[in-house]
């Protein structure tokens, strides 16, 4: 009776898992334009953060490019921080899933936008 419950169990939690990652569009690894950075989205207690795991300039791997990023609906993520490398500044940050391979992420500064189309990485 034990094994039976607990085999039913770690089927349920099996599946929840599986369910979670799904509706996780960005979770994972994603590539720029250019092909110069690889950026990683994971899940924390205060939202999705984006880690560089590949750059050109070796010092920026493992910081934060993208923190505090809230799920909004299945394809859109707000509210999030966005670092300016170039610029050494914030701004505000939001992430689109045009599908299950692209992202498109926009920065905004007061009343200037910029937005990149990454790519899924395999």
């Amino acid at each position: 009776m034990y094994r039976k419950i607990l085999f039913a169990a770690m089927i349920l939690i099996s599946t929840v898992s599986f369910a979670q990652s799904q509706n996780d569009i960005i979770i994972g690894k994603w590539k720029d334009d250019a092909g110069d950075r690889t950026i990683e989205f994971v899940k924390t207690d205060a939202g999705y953060n984006a880690i560089i795991r590949t750059a050109e300039d070796a010092s920026l791997v493992g910081k934060i490019q993208i923190s505090h990023l809230q799920k909004k609906d299945a394809t859109h993520y707000i509210n999030g921080t966005l670092y300016i490398i170039t610029k050494n500044k914030t701004a505000k940050c939001s992430v689109e899933a045009d599908s299950n391979n692209e992202l498109v992420i926009t920065g905004k500064m007061g009343m200037f936008s910029k937005s990149q189309k990454w790519t899924r990485v395999d």
